[in-house]
């Protein structure tokens, strides 16, 4: 599954070498996805959708509307036995796909349908900073730069390198909280109650099977 990077901005004053960036980074946004609840986050998905036909009195007809797992940021194209809609067959509302050229959603043996989206929520403007801030102190952390600011416990494994990517910050973070200015009012603002994951609801129909499956992100 292929996610899109969030945007950071670094300390006015401070110049990270790329590689460093590079390695970075990715450590300092998985930490900030887990801290503010694993909420933010564009990742380009496929549905998979299958039908099964219905022969009930309550739904004699094909299926009006197709409900998608949450969370739904952008619907990009519908194919149908492999063949894409044109955009003005269908539209996405309230978390439903639905047709809008007289046709119904129908079960066929010649093939499923298949939705290609943007799953998540953008992060919002304040994350930004936030996430440069962690970067910064990471990578002071892991290099012995002065100024890190990060719990004692932090600082000690960011010197044994990148295998720190691997564990939960909650593990060694007091309440979710990481003593730096920016990156704890965003926690703050955008995780009050320190929710390690995001609220799911869904409940999909039982006339069809969903296979969501990651996708690359589409070149320019």
């Amino acid at each position: 599954m292929a996610c899109v990077a969030w945007d950071y901005r670094l300390p006015d004053d401070q110049a990270i070498p790329d590689e460093d960036l590079a390695t970075w980074a990715p450590v300092a946004e998985r930490w900030l996805w887990k801290l503010t609840g694993r909420r933010y986050g564009l990742c380009y998905m496929t549905a998979e959708i299958e039908l099964r036909p219905v022969f009930t009195l309550v739904h004699p007809h094909p299926a009006l509307e197709i409900r998608l797992p949450p969370v739904v940021n952008t619907v990009e194209e519908v194919r149908v036995e492999s063949v894409a809609l044109a955009a003005e067959d269908w539209r996405f509302v309230n978390g439903c796909l639905e047709r809008t050229d007289g046709a119904r959603w129908v079960a066929t043996d010649l093939g499923d349908i298949e939705v290609d989206y943007i799953r998540g929520i953008a992060p919002p403007d304040d994350a930004a900073p936030a996430l440069g801030e962690l970067i910064d102190q990471l990578w002071r952390g892991q290099t012995g730069t002065k100024g890190c600011r990060l719990p004692e416990r932090v600082q000690s494994i960011t010197r044994q390198g990148v295998q720190m990517a691997l564990l939960d910050p909650f593990d060694f973070l007091e309440r979710g909280l990481t003593g730096l200015g920016k990156v704890d009012q965003f926690i703050a603002a955008d995780n009050p109650h320190q929710q390690t994951t995001p609220p799911r609801v869904f409940s999909p129909s039982r006339h069809m099977r969903i296979n969501l499956v990651g996708r690359a992100i589409p070149t320019p």
